[in-house]
């Protein structure tokens, strides 16, 4: 079963989404921990499914072993009960289920007979385990199998199918990707000749681990943000104005509490109607912002009375 990948880590050369990304991957790892428990489960069960198909296999083999020495099918015959016979159209052997005889082959007599099915081909198979569908068997690769953190190198001789997944002992859920050429670093990335093996979740120790080592930065960085939005304080201004003659300024004021003279001011219209209009604000006095509107151009402006929102940044440049 797949686990969910993870949030982008954050980084250190990227300030800006440190403090989002930190608590994103923070705030991913109760469902980590559940999801890999749930893999746990899912391997146990699928180790007490090996269990089960090693006894059917034990079967298997003991059948096989009986019918080895199978002679052929003859029409006609009688046969007691646990016959093993072959059958010339297809070289497969069959048990005997009833005593009697017939003339029905035994590929077509299912009520008398039932064929010992042959183990599914090894050629190019290395590396795979049998399964069956009910019906015939197969082989396959395993969901997940293990590698220890001592041997992580082996999984760069393997020659995996795409999207083959081995968990690293340590470091998490690796999934291979054909033709990759990321860096192999040994840790989230290993190189194949063909392909890479890259990290899709990562084991909570290698994630707490670099946890501990930017945690000093994360605090350091969230303080600096709290400081920087101490700094934005917000207001507004009532314009009344629905009309701008040719070369002229009109101008009207609203209140910013906290905003001194020489702060940085940002207005801006409830509506799209300054087109043609060019706008100033500024802080005249103690929590006081002007705006200004003026009218360049040789006709007059209609405007639209309405709030517009203000933003100082207190203490000038950020």
């Amino acid at each position: 079963m797949p686990i969910t990948a993870l949030p982008t880590p954050p980084s250190r050369n990227d300030a800006v989404t440190f403090a989002d990304r930190g608590d994103a991957l923070l705030g991913a790892l109760p469902a980590f921990v559940t999801e890999a428990n749930a893999l746990e489960s899912n391997v146990d069960a699928k180790e007490a499914s090996a269990t089960v198909s090693a006894a059917g296999a034990a079967a298997s083999a003991s059948a096989a072993a009986s019918a080895s020495g199978a002679i052929l099918w003859v029409s006609g015959t009688t046969y007691a009960i646990g016959d093993v016979r072959w059958f010339s159209d297809n070289y497969q052997s069959y048990r005997r289920k009833t005593t009697g005889a017939g003339t029905t082959a035994p590929s077509a007599d299912a009520a008398n007979w039932a064929q010992i099915a042959p183990a599914p081909s090894q050629a190019g198979n290395a590396g795979k385990f049998r399964q069956t569908d009910g019906v015939n068997e197969s082989w396959a690769f395993a969901a997940v199998a293990y590698v220890t953190y001592a041997n992580r190198a082996t999984v760069r001789a393997l020659s995996p199918t795409a999207n083959e997944q081995r968990l690293i002992e340590g470091l998490g859920m690796f999934n291979w990707e054909s033709g990759s050429t990321e860096i192999d670093d040994d840790e989230i990335c290993f190189a194949t000749g063909s392909g890479r093996w890259l990290l899709q979740a990562a084991h909570p120790d290698w994630v707490l681990a670099g946890l501990a080592e930017f945690a000093p930065n994360i605090d350091n960085i969230d303080d600096r943000v709290q400081s920087i939005e101490s700094r934005i304080i917000y207001g507004s201004a009532v314009s009344a104005i629905t009309s701008l003659a040719a070369v002229t300024q009109l101008s009207f004021t609203g209140t910013v509490p906290g905003a001194k003279v020489g702060d940085r001011v940002l207005a801006t219209p409830h509506d799209a109607q300054t087109y043609g209009v060019a706008v100033l604000a500024r802080v005249t006095a103690l929590n006081t912002v002007t705006v200004y509107l003026n009218n360049a151009s040789a006709a007059t402006q209609v405007l639209v009375a309405g709030t517009w929102k203000l933003v100082v940044f207190n203490g000038g440049l950020l």
